[in-house]
C-alpha cells in the first residue's frame, strides 16, 4: 500500500523544465508580448529575461528551451510589431478619392505610426542603445527598411495611377519621408516643446501634401493632375 502510494506521488509530480500545459507556439506568443512591453518600458540592456520568464509564469530554464537568448527575444518582438503595422498600412485605401486626399492619407497614416508614443519610444531606444549592443541594430535597419519600402510603394502606385502627376516618384516618396522623419526627431530628441495632438498631426499632413504638391513654387512639375 505504501509503495502505492509512494509511486503514485511521483507519477504525479511535474518535471523540471517546460510546463506541459503550455504549447510552444502559445508560450512564444505570451512571451512576445510581455517582452515588448518590458522592452519599451527598460529599454534593451535593463530588460532581464528573468523578469520576462517570472510576468510569464515560467522558469529561465523554460524560457531558453523556447527563446535562445534575448537578442533573439528582441527580434522575434520587432518582426511581431512590424508585421501587424505593415498589415494595417496595407489597409490604407489608395483606390477612392483624388490625388490630394490619398496622399494626405497616407502621411497621415505613416505620421501617426512614427509619431505615436511606442515608435518614439522605440526609435529612442535604437539610436541611444545599438552602440553598445550592435545586435539590435540590424533589427532597427530592418524595420526601418520595410517602413521606407511600404511607403515608397504607396506613392509609387499613386503617381503612376496618374491621380498626381510627378515625373520622378521614388524621389518623391524620399522627400515625404525626410519631411516626417525630421519631424519624428525634433520630438524624440526635443525640438519641439510638447508632442501634437491628432488634431494638429491631421492639419500637419494636410499641409506637407499641399506643399509637396505646389512643389513650393508655380514653376515645379510636381503637381496635382486636375
Amino acid at each position: 500500500m505504501a509503495e502505492d502510494i509512494k509511486t503514485s506521488g511521483k507519477s504525479n509530480r511535474r518535471p523540471p523544465g517546460r510546463p506541459p500545459t503550455h504549447k510552444d507556439g502559445e508560450l512564444q506568443k505570451r512571451l512576445i508580448d510581455i517582452a515588448g512591453e518590458e522592452f519599451l518600458a527598460s529599454g534593451y540592456e535593463h530588460t532581464r529575461v528573468q523578469i520576462v520568464a517570472e510576468k510569464a509564469g515560467i522558469s529561465t530554464r523554460t524560457f531558453y528551451k523556447v527563446i535562445p537568448n534575448k537578442a533573439e527575444l528582441f527580434r522575434m518582438v520587432a518582426e511581431e510589431w512590424l508585421q501587424r503595422e505593415l498589415q494595417r498600412f496595407d489597409q490604407v485605401p489608395t483606390t477612392d478619392g483624388d490625388g490630394l486626399s490619398q496622399l494626405e492619407g497616407l502621411i497621415l497614416f505613416y505620421s501617426r505610426l512614427l509619431m505615436s508614443p511606442n515608435y518614439r519610444r522605440t526609435a529612442y531606444i535604437m539610436i541611444t542603445e545599438m552602440k553598445n549592443f550592435p545586435e539590435i541594430l540590424k533589427e532597427q535597419q530592418k524595420v526601418s527598411e520595410c517602413f521606407y519600402q511600404a511607403f515608397d510603394n504607396r506613392i509609387i502606385q499613386l503617381c503612376e495611377s496618374g491621380k498626381i502627376d510627378c515625373p520622378a516618384p521614388a524621389l518623391a516618396a524620399e522627400m515625404l519621408r525626410t519631411m516626417i522623419s525630421g519631424l519624428q526627431r525634433q520630438i524624440v530628441f526635443g525640438g519641439r516643446t510638447k508632442d501634437m495632438s491628432d488634431d494638429e498631426l491631421i492639419e500637419w499632413s494636410k499641409n506637407c501634401a499641399a506643399l509637396f504638391l505646389n512643389g513650393c513654387g508655380s514653376g515645379s512639375s510636381f503637381h496635382r493632375r486636375r
